[in-house]
C-alpha cells in the first residue's frame, strides 16, 4: 500500500472536540513527522492560525464552517 504521508515538518492544525479517533490521527501524523496542534473550538483554531499559521487545517464536521471562513 502506498500512502502519501505528510512531509516532515508539515504544520497541521486539527480543530475538533477531543475524540479518541482524532487524537489517534494526530498521534499518527506526529509519528510520521508532522507538527500537529489541536484546537477544541473553531474560535481557538482561528486564534492559533492567526498566531502561528498552519500548512493544513482540518475541521470537524461538528463545527459550523461558514462563520469560520467569513471571519
Amino acid at each position: 500500500m502506498n500512502l502519501d504521508l505528510p512531509a516532515p515538518g508539515t504544520r497541521i492544525l486539527l480543530a475538533s472536540p477531543e475524540h479518541p479517533a482524532i487524537m489517534r490521527a494526530a498521534a499518527l501524523a506526529r509519528d510520521w513527522g508532522a507538527d500537529v496542534e489541536t484546537a477544541p473550538t473553531p474560535q481557538a483554531a482561528l486564534a492559533r492560525l492567526r498566531e502561528t499559521g498552519a500548512d493544513l487545517l482540518l475541521l470537524s464536521v461538528e463545527f459550523d464552517v461558514p462563520p469560520l471562513i467569513e471571519t
